[in-house]
């Protein structure tokens, strides 16, 4: 039979799901919370598997004091179509397509046989791998959305 404690508030929004994840990723054996925040009574209530101890009372109230509502992970991978969708050309083309513009832009350039078509060759390869390197982030915010920057500690 769990033990529900609750605990007073100010924060003006709370993310149940959130705070569940970070008092589970603090090792606390809980089974559920319950936001109050959104009903305006200032209360999340935190069931815990057994009754809990000073310290692991002290836990929810110091990561409720620091929570941050804002699932900055979900904001990055819903932005992550956006990114991919704003690679020129890239992001609606076919590999067929893809291919072909490698083909003729890259491909057909080679063997180069002096120094200006090596900068032509050149050229194109950094415009192909920059559109490479948005794809790769555009997919990394996607798969793995709390890389990006900071975002694996909040």
């Amino acid at each position: 039979m769990s033990v529900r404690q609750v605990f007073q508030t100010s924060l003006p929004a709370f993310n149940a799901v959130k705070f569940h994840l970070q008092l589970l990723g603090a090792g606390l054996n809980i089974e559920g919370v319950v936001d109050m925040v959104s009903t305006g009574q200032g209360q999340v209530a935190v069931d815990f598997v057994e009754q809990p101890t000073s310290q692991q009372l002290d836990t929810v109230a110091t990561l409720l004091a620091q929570h941050d509502p804002v699932d900055y992970a979900s904001q990055v991978m819903n932005g992550a179509a956006a990114q991919a969708a704003n690679i020129p050309q890239w992001a609606s083309w076919t590999e067929a397509q893809a291919l072909s513009w490698h083909d003729t832009n890259i491909g057909s350039l080679l063997p180069v046989a002096n120094l200006a078509q090596a900068n032509s060759v050149l050229a194109a390869m950094n415009t192909e791998l920059r559109a490479l390197i948005r794809m790769v982030i555009a997919l990394r915010n996607y798969a793995f959305p709390r890389l990006q920057g900071n975002q694996g500690s909040r």
